[in-house]
């Protein structure tokens, strides 16, 4: 089959639109979402329910993430910067209680036979761990009992494989050895930060064995503008154009 896998919209309508057009165009069997659909961006409602319809229409999953989990009072917020608060606040304030309990219900895990899907990690899901190297990658490996891992969180995409370094990987193809372990970062959707604003998702074909990391484009400064006239802090809108 073949996956169209993203994470981190974080209310970044623009975006996800751009990554579902872009999706599409390879017609995957389902599309995967691993969590922080809400946060930060101005449209948390909007993109939430397009997030749901695609992922429901292909029959796929969705996970939740530490933001999903803060907007339904689920997780601690007192290591969010106060940034990230504000936008948990107003997304909050703009949810109705159907998408609240959504939310609500996501799983943190999702195996799906031959891989795994967590929003950060596989350790202790609940944690929110950040896997970001080849140190931070080791526990998770050694808990997963298939041969791959997908997870979002940190927005930067690469790739790990057992004892070997992080591999940063800004596009293109990656290279699967059958039966070898490796932890896959998709990136992030709404908010890269991996120094380029487009957006990145992930198409797995577990038939054939390929890993694609795509880019997107998409209208940046519309979203800033929507940030700001949101009352939203402006740093979540200048980070944007920065990948940062």
């Amino acid at each position: 089959m073949k996956y169209a896998i993203m994470s981190d919209i974080h209310s970044n309508l623009e975006a996800l639109k751009a990554t579902l057009k872009d999706v599409q165009s390879f017609k995957p069997d389902k599309i995967l979402c691993l969590g922080d659909v809400v946060g930060y961006g101005a449209q948390p409602a909007e993109a939430l329910e397009l997030t749901r319809k695609a992922v429901e229409d292909s029959g796929g999953v969705c996970l939740a993430g530490n933001h999903d989990h803060a907007v339904v009072e689920m997780t601690d917020v007192t290591y969010f910067n106060a940034y990230a608060v504000a936008a948990v606040d107003y997304a909050r304030a703009h949810l109705g209680q159907e998408a609240l309990k959504y939310l609500a219900a996501l799983p943190l895990v999702k195996e799906m036979g031959d891989f795994v899907l967590a929003h950060a990690s596989l350790e202790i899901p609940e944690r929110w761990d950040y896997i970001m190297n080849t140190s931070s990658a080791q526990p998770s490996l050694r808990k997963l009992k298939s041969s791959m891992l997908f997870i979002g969180h940190t927005h930067l995409p690469g790739v790990c494989r057992e004892e070997k370094k992080w591999e940063s990987v800004s596009e293109g193809r990656v290279e699967l050895i059958p039966g070898e372990k490796i932890v896959v970062n998709v990136g992030s959707v709404g908010q890269p930060r991996d120094g380029r604003h487009e957006a990145c998702w992930v198409l797995f074909d577990d038939k054939i064995g390929e890993l694609y990391f795509r880019r997107v484009n998409y209208n940046v400064q519309k979203t800033q503008e929507k940030i700001l006239k949101a009352g939203l802090p402006d740093v979540l809108a200048k980070r944007l154009s920065l990948g940062r």
